[in-house]
């Protein structure tokens, strides 16, 4: 999203880390939510519908920023960039729904926290550190 908004090349770099650490992040937790929310034997169906969906996007959206970029470039602009950020704009739109989305419409089944898992109550299950296991 940082894209349409950069100015040089810093920016760009910036959005990229951002983006890969953004794509590592929320694989493992959207398949923790799909597999959470169906049952077990809807499994396939759902992360196949998810992965059809995606792949959908992945050929229908770099379509659609070709045709706008197309459409975008006949209108006249300060500068050559123009064209480009308009393309980029819709994306910082569709992600911030995704976010509203996911904040207002993603729910937790389970809604009961664990006590058994918080953080510092972890150490005290851990097994003592002997003078052995150091040297090693």
């Amino acid at each position: 999203m940082l894209i349409a908004l950069a100015l040089g090349w810093p920016l760009i770099l910036v959005g990229r880390i951002v983006s890969w650490f953004g794509k590592g992040l929320r694989g493992p937790l959207r398949d923790a939510i799909v597999v959470q929310s169906i049952t077990p034997e809807t499994r396939g169906r759902a992360f196949g519908f998810h992965r059809a969906m995606d792949t959908t996007g992945a050929v229908v959206g770099p379509l659609l920023g070709v045709v706008l970029l197309g459409w975008a470039q006949g209108l006249t602009w300060e500068n050559a960039a123009g064209p480009f950020r308009m393309v980029f704009l819709p994306t910082l739109i569709s992600g911030a729904l995704a976010v509203v989305a996911f904040l207002t419409l993603v729910k937790d089944p389970e809604q009961s926290p664990n006590p058994e898992l918080e953080f510092f109550s972890t150490f005290e299950a851990l097994p003592e550190l002997t003078d052995r296991a150091i040297a090693r």
